[in-house]
């Protein structure tokens, strides 16, 4: 658990939403149809709304933890250790086994600067009320949310405001009416 900071809190910023693994393949320049190429350069790394902005909280010393669902494979397991490494806690020992963070493959082109995102959702599980903790958004700061499962994103923004912590929403779209 972290340290307790202003207010008696726990954590200064905790994080319900989207993690994504990348693989990042740097090519020369993208091949032509039914050719090819050389890979220059490969390298994995975590991201997404969520991940990004907690590991650049914690960055910048403030403590925080990330509270979405993960699941038992690889890119969970690669995502956890990514945040833990840049000392992001893992909030919730509950593991969902079909959940997995977004998955990318991200093409470079060297001579262009230029990227193509493949990229898959599947697995992807956003959080739904049941698997919010209100004792864990009081111990929080401030809640960080984004697009990902509405239903559970809602539940923890009226959460965050009962226990008085600040709301920071990171929406890339809103699919969803209940999110405007």
């Amino acid at each position: 658990m972290g340290v307790e900071t202003l207010q008696g809190r726990t954590y200064d910023l905790v994080g319900f939403g989207i993690m994504a693994v990348d693989d990042l393949v740097q090519l020369a320049k993208f091949p032509e149809p039914d050719t090819k190429v050389p890979i220059t350069l490969i390298e994995r790394h975590a991201g997404g709304q969520c991940g990004t902005a907690l590991v650049a909280a914690a960055r910048q010393g403030l403590s925080c933890a990330y509270a979405g669902l993960l699941g038992d494979n690889e890119l969970s397991d690669f995502t956890r250790t990514a945040l833990e490494r840049e000392h992001v806690e893992i909030a919730s020992g509950i593991r969902f086994p079909d959940a997995r963070p977004y998955y990318s493959i991200i093409l470079l082109d060297s001579s262009t600067g230029e990227r193509t995102i493949l990229y898959s959702g599947d697995g992807l599980r956003g959080p739904d009320p049941s698997d919010i903790s209100e004792e864990l958004i009081g111990k929080s700061r401030a809640l960080l949310v984004d697009q990902l499962g509405p239903a559970g994103t809602l539940h923890a923004c009226k959460l965050a405001r009962k226990c008085g912590s600040q709301i920071i929403a990171d929406f890339e779209r809103i699919d969803d009416d209940r999110l405007r």
